[in-house]
């Protein structure tokens, strides 16, 4: 989302490793489109995102994604296709804050992700992520980050599961029945697994 502070005129972008954004720039709009592009840890195959900033002292930046397909996505998992709208960085939000929804395909299934938030201070050191309604769970989801490594996901009712993820080995993760409760349960679990596992999750 920060493109757009430095990429002011129309053209094409390289990406960091290989392929390309292009850009057209209409006033206070960015509308880019994908061409195999390769950022390290995220690829975008094709698909188009434009960014609106005609309101963004009023209401924010309005994003909206359309068809965006990941060949990767910091892990390796099938192509997925992502659509969406947000408001991003909504005026006295005293940092990042994002609001939208959200709709991830692939695998032969499409999830939707209403009521999204994230929330947070400027750094990555920080973050809030709270998903109001998901095909995953039936209970509204809060995700927090601290210091940029300790990760908790809670459920409306305390309960959670924790762990570090700066961790030099295995992740541990820790069940708790409320939020200051003792931990119930604990597994570890391999870096790999875990990547697995989220990938799976999606859907």
């Amino acid at each position: 989302m920060d493109l757009y502070q430095t990429q002011t005129v129309s053209g094409s972008y390289p990406c960091k490793l290989s392929g390309r954004l292009e850009l057209i720039r209409e006033g206070p709009i960015w509308r880019y489109s994908a061409h195999e592009c390769h950022n390290v840890n995220i690829q975008l195959a094709s698909g188009s995102w434009t960014l609106d900033t005609s309101q963004a002292a009023s209401m924010g930046l309005q994003l909206q994604i359309k068809q965006l397909v990941f060949r990767k996505f910091y892990s390796d998992i099938p192509d997925m296709v992502a659509e969406g709208s947000f408001s991003i960085d909504k005026p006295g939000a005293g940092g990042l804050e994002q609001q939208g929804r959200l709709s991830l395909s692939y695998g032969g299934e499409t999830r939707v992700y209403e009521q999204i938030a994230s929330s947070g201070p400027a750094s990555q050191q920080e973050r809030r992520l709270q998903v109001s309604r998901s095909p995953g769970t039936p209970l509204p989801l809060m995700m927090q980050l601290r210091q940029g490594r300790l990760l908790n996901v809670s459920a409306a009712d305390g309960s959670n599961v924790s762990t570090d993820l700066g961790s030099a080995g295995d992740y541990v993760l820790e069940l708790r029945h409320s939020a200051q409760g003792p931990v119930v349960l604990s597994r570890q679990v391999s870096r790999k697994d875990l990547q697995l596992a989220s990938a799976k999750a999606r859907l």
